[in-house]
């Protein structure tokens, strides 16, 4: 209640210190968790965010938007293992488009750490599951152009340029790609 009255004055810091007290006392106090995570994470305090999204996690471990938000501070900590295995654990949870910036986050991570097998792996599995959605195929173009493997980047290229017809950007990587690969007439 403290908290609340808190909040409602505007008063964000003493709002944060109640919440604090209170999860000394009910460690299942999801709204106290949410408002710290927040409150860590806009005053830049990222351990301290971090702390508080393990709790979250292990109040609602099938929220996927809140395990990506772990991942994601664990990664902005330097922490890319653990944001490796957090990334792993949504993707496993919901492998689905609705969880597009998982999937996507998980093949970056994994580039980061110059497991490029293993993140090319991830996307060719999000576009088998998922082969309409463009997301996932401009991410594996962007990883086959940082690999020069324009060859590999090609079909995913010229179906989202088919798709997106109007899209000069997916049209010009397209021609960029052929006359990568000495294709010159159709590159023009």
């Amino acid at each position: 209640l403290a908290a609340a009255c808190y909040r409602s004055l505007g008063d964000i810091h003493s709002a944060a210190v109640a919440y604090q007290r209170q999860v000394q006392f009910d460690t299942m106090a999801v709204a106290a968790y949410s408002f710290l995570s927040s409150y860590y994470r806009t005053s830049n305090k990222i351990d301290s965010a971090v702390w508080a999204y393990h709790n979250l996690v292990r109040l609602l471990p099938d929220n996927v938007e809140v395990v990506n938000d772990l991942a994601r501070l664990e990664a902005q900590r330097g922490n890319i293992d653990s944001a490796l295995a957090t990334f792993g654990k949504s993707v496993e949870m919901r492998r689905d488009t609705t969880n597009a910036a998982a999937v996507i986050a998980l093949s970056e991570t994994y580039e980061m750490k110059d497991h490029i097998d293993s993140a090319t792996l991830v996307l060719e599995n999000a576009i088998h599951i998922s082969p309409e959605y463009i997301p996932f195929r401009q991410a594996i173009i962007n990883l086959y152009a940082r690999m020069d493997s324009a060859s590999r980047a090609l079909p995913h290229a010229r179906f989202v340029a088919e798709r997106l017809p109007n899209d000069g950007f997916a049209a010009r990587r397209l021609g960029i790609l052929y006359f990568s690969l000495d294709s010159l007439d159709i590159a023009d």
